[in-house]
């Protein structure tokens, strides 16, 4: 892991199911590496939205299922990078990032995440640059303990101007958590969870 971040073990809440908005990641599906090609895809990944704040922090989470068909996916160089819904924080327009097998060095070997701050209705009237406060966590799905934490430097969380849609321009942490120790308590039923903190 790179040195410069802060990784920790976070123990957080759960949220009640009916808090949560569920839309979908945007995303090109490519058909499955299967011997049958009518074979229908699987669902795409759940991001949902939990509308409330915990100590100051404003939250979202990105559930990812059907994880190994999509990091397969990702190996043979089909959707190597899954964006989520563009939500709004404080009048900026941001949205996550996942690489469910890595990117660049990190590829086939960590979980990368990722921020952006996107271009927005608000910008004119917004502070630029901005500074967020950010941490990405790895939910433990075997019990509400015990949570992967890596808070970002704070000078690697300022941004001096949105970007455009369609850019990779963002903010994060590209070897975030090994892939060979998703198991057993992170990687459960196929599915992972990852959430990123704002304060």
């Amino acid at each position: 892991m790179h040195s410069q971040h802060s990784h920790t073990f976070y123990h957080f809440p759960t949220k009640q199911q009916e808090t949560r908005s569920y839309r979908y990641l945007s995303f090109a599906q490519g058909r499955r590496h299967r011997d049958d090609p009518e074979e229908p895809l699987p669902p795409p990944p759940r991001f949902y939205h939990e509308p409330r704040f915990y100590k100051d922090e404003y939250i979202q989470t990105l559930t990812l299922d059907d994880y190994y068909y999509h990091r397969e996916n990702a190996r043979n160089g089909v959707n190597e990078v899954l964006f989520s819904d563009e939500f709004n924080h404080e009048g900026y327009q941001l949205c996550l990032l996942l690489c469910p097998n890595g990117l660049r060095e990190a590829r086939g070997r960590f979980l990368s995440v990722y921020f952006q701050v996107l271009e927005g209705p608000n910008d004119e009237s917004l502070v630029w640059p901005v500074k967020f406060y950010v941490k990405f966590i790895l939910q433990n799905r075997m019990k509400n303990e015990d949570h992967y934490i890596c808070t970002l430097p704070k000078n690697k969380s300022i941004i001096q101007t949105p970007a455009e849609r369609g850019s990779t321009f963002s903010r994060g942490v590209r070897r975030f958590f090994p892939l060979d120790l998703l198991e057993p308590n992170y990687l459960v039923d196929d599915t992972i969870s990852v959430q990123v903190a704002f304060w």
